[in-house]
């Protein structure tokens, strides 16, 4: 008898907003095997996902529920290129991860121009498929699920936030989603789902950062954060959306960059200084460090190293990116980290500074800015229910 069966199941409900699944008890589900199969996104013009997350993008919020219950939320788009780049070197996602999963940020090298490039192949030129594990930490833990399982996934629905064009002056304005397949593997054997189960989930604040209208400007802000009340959480991830990025309206300095990367980047900005403060004790010890590296270093050592182009954490004099050759602007891959592993009593204070000698020359170092600030959130499902640790 074989040690275990795949399974391909087309979904209880489809539509161009939301598909779902339901799957009774008693399966032995192996957690981490579930993936979505066959994506189809079929836009009216000629169109690329963004670079740094392929075909995730097509996922604005998964839920997963056990037995009529939710334990399990993804809504935190933001994160989603780090949680990706983690996943593999670009070794590991060349070739046929490339074509499954639909990355489009597999680099390669212009023997022409002695420059990189990013290989993308077009939206509708491969069915894709993505992994449930990168945006559900509880598949990752949970080993072997037999409760009825629902899976409920609401697609994204701006067509900018999904679709980069082949032509920026004829983008497509409409698509849809053919019905994908849950595949998932069961077990044969005496396996059962574990009673407590330790998790993480992803719970995201936003914070508004005003404009600098004036040049040689340092400024400095106090956010103050509520969302986090009454959770443990482990680390914490600062991303950075100028606002006209946020809208999907770049600014003329950007447009090369958001033709190649859209809404998931995020965008480095002049002398930044950060910190977060719990109970009035700031997190991070040094003082006024103005310096990419460290930053870029805080984040690999908080969450662990990414795989990313070369100086994405910066605005180089020269993009190592074909693609990015001539652009003003050329850094899109500047996350902030703090880990915290404390439970939060009260308000969580974040500590903001950046500056700005440019203000007409890149509108965009200086316009509103718009700070995601993605926790992890600790979770124990307790016999079938989420609680809060």
């Amino acid at each position: 008898m074989s040690l275990s069966q795949c399974h391909f199941d087309r979904p209880t409900s489809h539509s161009q907003v939301q598909t779902r699944w339901t799957l009774p008890a008693g399966k032995k589900i192996f957690a981490p095997s579930v993936k979505l199969l066959d994506i189809a996104i079929n836009p009216n013009k000629p169109s690329y996902f963004p670079a740094l997350v392929g075909a995730y993008a097509c996922v604005k919020r998964i839920q997963l529920r056990l037995n009529n219950r939710l334990v399990d939320l993804w809504t935190s788009q933001a994160i989603l290129p780090y949680l990706i780049a983690q996943s593999g070197d670009n070794e590991k996602q060349f070739g046929i991860n490339s074509i499954l999963y639909g990355t489009g940020n597999n680099v390669k090298y212009d023997t022409a121009s002695k420059l990189l490039t990013l290989e993308r192949p077009l939206v509708d030129a491969n069915k894709a498929t993505i992994k449930l594990p990168v945006y559900l930490d509880l598949l990752n833990n949970i080993g072997i699920i037999d409760d009825a399982l629902e899976i409920i996934i609401d697609w994204e629905s701006n067509v900018n936030k999904l679709l980069c064009p082949v032509d920026p002056n004829d983008p497509a304005s409409t698509f849809s989603i053919d019905a994908p397949y849950l595949s998932y593997e069961t077990l044969n054997g005496d396996y059962k789902q574990p009673d407590n189960v330790p998790y993480r989930m992803w719970l995201n604040d936003q914070f508004s950062v005003p404009a600098i209208a004036t040049n040689t400007t340092m400024n400095q802000y106090e956010i103050r954060s509520n969302a986090f009340n009454k959770k443990t959480l482990g680390r914490m991830m600062l991303v950075n959306t100028p606002s006209s990025i946020n809208n999907c309206i770049p600014n003329q300095d950007a447009e090369t960059l958001f033709n190649l990367f859209g809404y998931y980047q995020s965008t480095p900005m002049v002398k930044e200084n950060f910190n977060v403060a719990l109970d009035g004790r700031n997190i991070l010890t040094f003082r006024n460090v103005n310096n990419d590296a460290t930053k870029l270093s805080v984040a690999h050592d908080t969450w662990g190293e990414a795989v990313f182009v070369t100086n994405g954490h910066i605005h180089a004099n020269k993009s190592v990116l074909i693609d990015l050759s001539g652009s003003p602007l050329n850094g899109f891959a500047s996350y902030g980290c703090v880990e915290l592993n404390s439970f939060v009593d009260k308000e969580l204070a974040v500590t903001y500074r950046r500056f700005s000698d440019v203000v007409a020359t890149y509108p965009t170092l200086a316009e509103q800015l718009i700070i995601n600030a993605i926790a992890e959130v600790k979770c124990m499902l307790v016999k079938g229910e989420k609680v809060y640790l």
